[in-house]
């Protein structure tokens, strides 16, 4: 794949092959062939062209990348491993369609945000589109449900799934796995509307933590507190265990 060396996202994926193991490594759990896996905030796209080997020509990967520089690197992995199945969108997505700045730090565009006053060094600004994934998917008109959601948007999570409250109102994705810095420590997580937003349309609620020999998942409690950064929701259509991950 495409890394650039003066971006800190590609010295990491240069220098070690991965970003964060415990998140490839459960994608390998829930990725099957045949299925359909949403990358939302693709970045370089490590995480597409790993799901792309694991849901096979016969699945499909559809790539959210607003960050034109960062999109064509990501098209252009995807070219040369020649997988078809694959899909760019040039949009972020929100709870409406609209317009709006991305703010992208020098030297690391996998902090690209649409919140503004995010960061206080350079940055550069650029316009882009955005969508609800609602529309994104009728437009498509795709037979298969996502099994897998992956979103990484660096604080506008939330707006990502009020953009798919049809789908996630019919537990729709099977699997939700997203970063979440915002929350408020020691509050429950019924507190915090991002987790709040899932556990209203019946998705339960798992906690990764770091682990250097086995990966994990960590129940988490309407009114315990989350810790980490990165969490897993399971639609109440889907079984945790059939992943085969321990569970504390």
């Amino acid at each position: 794949m495409e890394a650039p060396l003066d971006d800190l996202t590609g010295r990491v994926i240069y220098l070690t092959g991965d970003l964060d193991r415990k998140l490839t490594s459960l994608m390998r759990r829930i990725l099957r062939p045949g299925d359909l896996f949403l990358d939302v905030g693709a970045n370089l796209g490590l995480m597409t062209l790993q799901g792309s080997r694991l849901v096979g020509a016969q699945g499909m990967v559809i790539a959210f990348e607003p960050n034109p520089a960062v999109r064509e690197l990501l098209k252009s992995s995807v070219e040369r491993n020649g997988y078809r199945q694959v899909s760019v969108m040039d949009c972020a997505l929100g709870k409406r369609e609209s317009q709006a700045v991305l703010h992208v730090p020098m030297h690391n565009a996998g902090q690209a945000t649409l919140m503004d006053d995010a960061y206080s060094g350079s940055v550069r600004e650029v316009t882009i589109d955005v969508k609800r994934l609602d529309d994104v998917l009728d437009q498509l008109a795709l037979k298969t449900n996502p099994r897998l959601l992956k979103i990484d948007v660096e604080g506008v999570e939330l707006d990502v799934l009020r953009g798919a409250s049809e789908r996630l109102s019919h537990g729709v994705p099977d699997y939700v796995l997203f970063e979440h810095w915002g929350y408020r420590l020691g509050c429950g997580i019924e507190e915090d509307s991002l987790f709040a937003c899932l556990l209203d349309y019946g998705y339960t609620i798992y906690g990764l933590p770091k682990a250097m020999i086995r990966l994990t998942l960590s129940r988490i409690k309407r009114s315990e507190p989350a810790m980490g950064s990165d969490f897993l929701a399971v639609s109440p259509h889907s079984q945790v265990t059939e992943l085969g991950i321990s569970v504390t």
